[in-house]
């Protein structure tokens, strides 16, 4: 892939969300007008910390303000993207790409309490589920990519690399289990195996971990530390954001989420300075 053919795919990919971004915010004001935002009842809570505690207790506002912030988040970062890197020759960008299209997927639970979709099980309300499981497929596997095949002599792998990524996403997506009577306090359909889901899910942020702190100690970088700190930022931030459904975990999760983004985009962009 050429510098000038991967700035087009940023520049196109940075349209398309913010074009994303804007048909969920006039869905959202359309149905806050019309009175047709409904809350999901008896919702299942992902992180249910100090339950008795009034701080800790469950907002549908905070929940809300959680997928926003990921709305937001993609398009403001495609454009970091777009500009900050755009002479620059890094996998690892194009990797964190496919993150941000895992967090654009996180966008598409917005619409689940509007018009009371929960309610009725019909095909946009599975395919809405199916594809949030898919994007938390595809960002633990982006970054793990982005650090194993980051050398330069995997440039010309690189869209091979991509595509299965999506592949594997989509599949999974596609062919987990839902269970459609049940449904999450931040908005998204509960689905089948979310136990060994997660575990595994933690089992690949931690081997991701462990394969950036063997490159940063080979190569002895300075860069490539702050960059697994970036990494561990980033995935406290956004393992809590999917789970925020009161206002200190989502103040907590956008704090670490966005600094851990700063750090990691900021160590990959010095690093590739020096080369």
């Amino acid at each position: 892939m050429t510098l000038k053919s991967r700035n087009r795919l940023f520049l196109a990919f940075f349209i398309i969300s913010l074009l994303c971004s804007l048909v969920y915010a006039g869905l959202y004001i359309y149905a806050l007008v019309t009175g047709d935002i409904v809350p999901p009842e008896s919702p299942i809570r992902p992180l249910a910390l100090y339950e008795g505690k009034s701080l800790f207790a469950y907002s549908f506002s905070a929940s809300l303000l959680a997928i926003a912030f990921f709305i937001v988040y993609v398009p403001v970062c495609t454009f970091i993207l777009f500009f900050g890197f755009e002479k620059t020759q890094s996998l690892e960008v194009i990797y964190f790409s496919a993150f941000l299209l895992g967090c654009l997927a996180e966008g598409n639970r917005i619409i689940l309490p509007l018009f009371g979709l929960w309610k009725t099980y019909t095909t946009l309300f599975i395919f809405s589920g199916r594809l949030v499981f898919a994007g938390r497929v595809l960002v633990p596997l982006s970054l793990l990519f982005a650090a194993l095949f980051s050398e330069n002599e995997e440039r010309q792998n690189v869209e091979r690399n991509y595509i299965v990524l999506l592949v594997i996403s989509i599949l999974c997506g596609v062919f987990t289990p839902l269970d459609t009577a049940s449904i999450v306090s931040t908005c998204t359909v509960h689905w089948g195996y979310a136990k060994m889901f997660n575990t595994i899910r933690f089992f690949l942020f931690l081997f991701t971990l462990i394969t950036m702190i063997i490159n940063a100690f080979k190569k002895d970088s300075i860069e490539l530390k702050g960059n697994a700190v970036g990494f561990v930022l980033l995935m406290a931030g956004y393992s809590l954001l999917l789970a925020a459904d009161n206002y200190v975990v989502f103040f907590v999760s956008t704090a670490l989420f966005t600094i851990g983004t700063i750090v990691y985009l900021k160590s990959i962009h010095t690093l590739y300075l020096w080369r």
